[in-house]
């Protein structure tokens, strides 16, 4: 295979059977944004760079941002035993940042009401949603020069700062991956408590005598 030798070293990528557990979609986050980030460092210690060689690094940003918010919300829907396969499908196919991040802002007091710095957190979320809106509603502009239906895919003229996006999107995707971090350690825990109460059936009982 072009993809493939019989070399088992440090340069293989390796990708596992997910299904059932999407609370993986930080991981794939946080490639993205590891992707995005050296990239942009790259383009940002260059004197100048052809406008093309930053529209991946848009798209790596806004997928990672996507993925962040998704995973957010996958945990907390585990995290509230809501077992609702449409649900989870209309998360996959939406790809409008500003409702996943309004669901966000909701959910996140709700479940880690202890971390301080959520309000910040919450703020920045809703505040980049809206700008990616503003220049990629949908996630094509970054990868296509048109849409679905033919249709230019980004306004007619339209300027992104790579080093303005590179300090706004580091620090609150590494928030955001703190946040995520959180509730894996929170549903492990659940999960822990879980089988000790289903354990505890074994020998306990509650029956008169």
């Amino acid at each position: 295979m072009s993809f493939y030798n019989e070399i088992n070293d440090r340069t293989n990528i390796r990708i596992f059977d997910f299904a059932g557990n999407n609370h993986y979609l930080s991981i794939f986050g946080l490639g993205y944004h590891e992707a995005a980030r050296s990239l942009a460092e790259r383009l940002l210690c260059q004197d100048n760079f052809p406008d093309y060689e930053g529209y991946p690094v848009v798209f790596l940003y806004r997928h990672s941002f996507e993925l962040y918010l998704k995973g957010i919300i996958y945990e907390a829907k585990v995290l509230a035993a809501l077992n609702d396969v449409k649900f989870e499908a209309n998360i996959y196919r939406c790809h409008k940042l500003r409702p996943l991040a309004e669901l966000c802002a909701r959910i996140l007091p709700l479940v880690l009401p202890k971390v301080k710095s959520l309000p910040q957190i919450v703020t920045d979320m809703r505040r980049v949603a809206a700008e990616f809106e503003e220049i990629d509603a949908d996630s094509f502009a970054y990868r296509y020069p048109t849409n679905n239906e033919g249709k230019p895919s980004s306004n007619q003229v339209q300027d992104v700062n790579l080093r303005s996006m590179y300090a706004t999107m580091t620090p609150l995707l590494e928030m955001m991956d703190a946040v995520t971090s959180q509730l894996d350690w929170d549903l492990n825990q659940a999960q822990k408590l879980y089988e000790v109460l289903e354990e505890a059936k074994g020998y306990i009982s509650f029956d008169e005598d």
